[in-house]
């Protein structure tokens, strides 16, 4: 584990878009080459998909988990999501728990 550091010259082209913790992460995922980038804001996502990023969210990481058979809960799961102020809809949950 390393921290890193983002320059304002990286962040200045995002920020007119997202906020700064959502630009830091886009920058240093453009800065590192990654894989997959962990976003759940929305503006985020479409900036990251715009500057040629593939970006996963909570739930997808979740849906990911079950499918390799790492999840047992799926409801337990949902729940923790909901009580720590997770924003899930109602579509989005049905959805969730009939995926895990």
């Amino acid at each position: 584990l390393r921290e890193l550091t983002v320059h304002d010259h990286e962040l200045r082209p995002f920020l007119v878009h997202v906020d700064e913790g959502e630009a830091a992460a886009i920058a240093l995922g453009l800065r590192l080459g990654t894989d997959r980038l962990l976003m759940d804001d929305a503006a985020g996502r479409r900036l990251a998909v715009k500057v040629g990023l593939q970006v996963m969210g909570v739930i997808g990481v979740l849906v990911a988990a079950r499918r390799q058979q790492r999840v047992t809960d799926p409801a337990d799961l949902v729940a923790r999501l909901e009580a720590v102020q997770f924003r899930l809809s109602p579509a989005l949950k049905a959805m969730l728990l009939q995926e895990l």
